[in-house]
């Protein structure tokens, strides 16, 4: 399916070049040796700090230094579309975000969940079930669309935006018609 060349090169005694797996995200992450570094040195550091947190500032520096770890890995290439379409909503996402010392965590923190989508189905399924519900309470009316011009601070989105503007606002006014369509 798809040739493995830090396999091959360790097998038979190359000298490993890294730079030459172009292979998608999700492989790597599965085959050998990138399984073995993501579950042994990318994840437990992770973990610990997830775990021993207690407020974002102090995880920031983990999830950072996770996101290198696991960019050194991309190749910008996705066999999951879900965690392809991850990647653009990180590029949108920053092209509005505006606060020079949070870029840096929110892109990190991107880069992780879209890897987690990419190559393990445990969690993008997880996440695939709260985006369900969140779609759901939308046509319940239950999730309320973000406020007119917010987020306000250090971003960068033409105004207006927000309010009325958005999506889920859009979803609301017509929510009956949606259901009806949809048949719930």
């Amino acid at each position: 399916m798809f040739p493995n060349p830090i396999r091959e090169q360790y097998l038979y005694g190359t000298k490993v070049d890294f730079s030459k797996d172009d292979r998608p995200l999700g492989i790597k992450m599965l085959t050998f040796p990138w399984r073995d570094f993501v579950i042994n040195k990318v994840k437990p550091p992770l973990d610990k700090a997830i775990r021993t947190s207690k407020r974002l500032i102090e995880l920031a520096p983990q999830v950072i230094e996770t996101a290198k770890l696991i960019r050194k890995l991309s190749s910008g290439k996705y066999i999951n579309p879900n965690a392809k379409l991850f990647a653009k909503y990180k590029e949108r996402f920053l092209s509005y975000e505006d606060n020079p010392s949070r870029i840096g965590l929110f892109e990190s923190a991107y880069d992780i969940i879209k890897a987690e989508i990419e190559h393990d189905n445990y969690y993008g399924d997880r996440l695939q079930c709260q985006l369900e519900w969140i779609i759901e309470d939308i046509l319940n009316g239950e999730w309320k669309p973000r406020e007119k011009n917010k987020p306000a601070g250090y971003w960068k989105e033409t105004k207006p935006y927000g309010g009325e503007n958005t999506i889920i606002s859009k979803i609301i006014k017509h929510k009956e018609e949606i259901k009806k369509v949809i048949g719930i």
